[in-house]
C-alpha cells in the first residue's frame, strides 16, 4: 500500500510539473502575441511556434511573406511590404517567415519558391503570389482580396435604379 501511495504522489507531482510547464509556455506565447492592431504598421516576425497564433488565429487578414536572407528578390520586396503595412495598418497584418530559421510551416505549405506571399483570411489561404512584384501590383492584389465582393450586376452596371434616378 505504501509503495502504491508513493507512486500516486510521484505521478501527481509529475502531472503538476507538466501542467506548470504548459502554463509557462502559454504565458510566453500570450506575451509574444500581445500585438495590438494599431501596432501593425510594420511587418512582424513569426516562427514555427508563433505561426498558428499570429496567422491562423488572427482577427484580421494576414499576408505572410516567406523569405530567406540569401534571396535577392526577397530583399527587394521588403520596402514594399513595409509601405503596405503602413497603408493597411489595422486592416491587414503583414508577417515575415524566415524559411532558413523555420521549416515546419513552409514544408507543410509546400513553399518551393522565394519570395512567396500567402494571404490568409480567417485562418484559410485566400490567395498566393510568387515572386517579387512592384508595389502597385502588390497593393492591387491585396486591395482586391480585402474589399468586400459586390454583386456582379452592380460591378457591371453601377448602382442600380435608385442611383440612376438620383443622377437624373
Amino acid at each position: 500500500m505504501a509503495a502504491k501511495a508513493k507512486s500516486n504522489t510521484k505521478r501527481d507531482r509529475n502531472r503538476a510539473r507538466q501542467q506548470a510547464r504548459k502554463d509557462a509556455i502559454q504565458q510566453v506565447r500570450a506575451k509574444e502575441r500581445a500585438v495590438s492592431l494599431e501596432d501593425l504598421d510594420h511587418p512582424i516576425k513569426v516562427t514555427d511556434s508563433t505561426f498558428d497564433m499570429e496567422v491562423l488565429d488572427s482577427e484580421v487578414p494576414v499576408l505572410v511573406d516567406f523569405w530567406a536572407s540569401w534571396c535577392g528578390p526577397c530583399k527587394a520586396l521588403a520596402p514594399s511590404l513595409e509601405q503596405l503595412a503602413k497603408v493597411y495598418a489595422g486592416k491587414l497584418k503583414i508577417v515575415k517567415y524566415n524559411t532558413e530559421e523555420n521549416r515546419r510551416v513552409a514544408g507543410q505549405m509546400n513553399i518551393r519558391s522565394l519570395p512567396t506571399m500567402v494571404l490568409f483570411d480567417q485562418g484559410e489561404v485566400a490567395d498566393v503570389q510568387m515572386g517579387a512584384i512592384p508595389y502597385g501590383r502588390l497593393d492591387a492584389w491585396v486591395r482586391r482580396r480585402l474589399e468586400p465582393k459586390q454583386p456582379l450586376l452592380k460591378r457591371l452596371f453601377g448602382g442600380g435604379k435608385k442611383e440612376a434616378a438620383q443622377a437624373s
